[in-house]
């Protein structure tokens, strides 16, 4: 007999007992609950987020709050899930969703929602009035310890769907690898900084390898005053304690913002390199920079966005799109649209950028700050189609020159800004929008 094998076919039996999926669900309802139910069922649920960190959670089992229901404080989620039976945190019944705050940085660092284990996911939950760090500059440590949503060192596989952040100035903060942060609406940000005087609010945090952001409303992320005459911003990758790798960025709406992504650098707690980035089919209307890369940015592709900087704030520091400190960014098929005062590169030079189309919306000529590449095309009219379904679509005319002119990508990207096929006719399209034929 082969005992090794037989070894092995008992450790895998041991191994699979130990692995319960209970499939429980926990139910707390702060209008009609007792902490003194059983929280066993929707007909007896416990009343308070005190009473819901009692649940001994496990894998496959989901803690319900009830639409209608309102918490104050945070709850941190220690148990983990396994890759096919998650633990859910998520509501249930009719009416508007369950809402959280946790205005107070003695509670969880003013975190709402602590993720502290892993293949957990947070769906369909209202968020607001969160705290922000202190004043006078917080360091580092205490501006990446705030956030509505607050996703661990160390708590992988997390996922934060469906949800709507209000008024937290900072909405989610994500430390632990392989999350994924999709379909939320993030809004509402401009009356309070995250640290005055250098932080303004910021609607989603990176400060690890291995992020997914995707499919994400993102507006009103700004501040104006402070250090720099105004900040804050859509997106940010910092924390260089850890690796920044595998960052992938895309489908996103972003509006109004004090930008849309930051990598820092100096400005950091330690330099840490960026690989692996990519930014592809978001539609941005924000102030300032699209991309500031402080940070050196290896395998960083930009790509396929519809870029707009045409809205001012009168003390943004950096009235460009593209600021990249250091060479090695490919930067494609995106159409950007500027005014009179925004200059579309600044920084090194040495991109290597393609297939873009340049345009001004007050007339002007796109002040693009670089040589242009025969691929490009500039001061040309992208026309946008006339027919506009909602404010971020800016799909394409029949006679659009962005049509069939940008590199072809087929085969890395599949789906455009609303999910169209791509490419659809003889190559890909310029933006973040492919013409369907119609």
């Amino acid at each position: 007999m082969n005992y090794n094998f037989l070894r092995f076919l008992i450790v895998l039996v041991i191994s699979s007992s130990a692995m319960v999926v209970s499939g429980k669900g926990f139910y707390v309802n702060s209008q009609s609950g007792l902490d003194t139910n059983s929280g066993s069922s929707a007909s007896a649920p416990w009343k308070s987020l005190y009473k819901a960190k009692s649940a001994t959670l496990q894998a496959g089992d989901t803690l319900y709050f009830a639409c209608g229901s309102s918490f104050t404080g945070g709850i941190e989620i220690t148990a983990s899930g396994l890759p096919d039976h998650p633990i859910v945190l998520t509501s249930f019944g009719t009416g508007a969703a369950p809402k959280f705050s946790n205005p107070d940085r003695s509670i969880l660092n003013g975190n709402a929602i602590r993720l502290s284990g892993s293949y957990l996911v947070v769906d369909g939950l209202y968020f607001f009035d969160c705290a922000a760090a202190a004043g006078n500059d917080s360091t580092y440590t205490a501006v990446w310890d705030v956030g509505a949503v607050r996703i661990m060192l160390g708590a992988n596989h997390c996922t934060i769907r469906n949800c709507e952040f209000s008024n937290c100035p900072k909405g989610i903060q994500s430390t632990g690898e392989y999350a994924l942060i999709t379909n939320n609406y993030l809004h509402s940000a401009n009356t309070r900084p995250l640290s005055a005087p250098g932080w303004g609010p910021i609607a989603i945090h990176m400060g690890n390898s291995h992020q997914e952001v995707s499919y994400n409303i993102i507006k009103d992320y700004y501040f104006v005053g402070g250090e720099f005459g105004a900040d804050g911003g859509a997106l940010e990758l910092d924390d260089g304690r850890n690796p920044k790798k595998d960052i992938y960025i895309h489908h996103n709406y972003s509006s109004s913002n004090m930008g849309f992504l930051e990598v820092s650098w100096f400005a950091d707690i330690a330099k840490t390199e960026t690989h692996d980035l990519r930014v592809a089919y978001n539609v941005s209307d924000d102030y300032q920079d699209f991309v500031m890369l402080w940070a050196p940015t290896h395998e960083t592709f930009i790509e396929n966005n519809t870029i707009f900087r045409r809205k001012q704030i009168k003390n943004a520091i950096v009235p460009a799109v593209f600021l990249c400190d250091y060479s090695g960014v490919t930067i494609r098929n995106n159409i950007v649209v500027v005014d009179s005062v925004t200059q579309v590169y600044t920084g090194k030079n040495d991109h290597f950028h393609t297939n873009n189309l340049y345009w001004s919306a007050d007339g002007s000529l796109p002040n693009v700050g670089a040589t242009l590449h025969p691929t490009e095309k500039y001061n040309t009219d992208p026309q946008f189609s006339e027919k506009r379904k909602n404010e971020s679509d800016y799909s394409l005319k029949r006679k659009s020159p962005a049509i069939d002119t940008g590199a072809n990508l087929k085969g890395k990207y599949t789906l455009d800004f609303f999910g169209k096929p791509v490419p659809k006719g003889k190559s890909t399209d310029i933006g973040a929008f492919e013409f369907q034929g119609k």
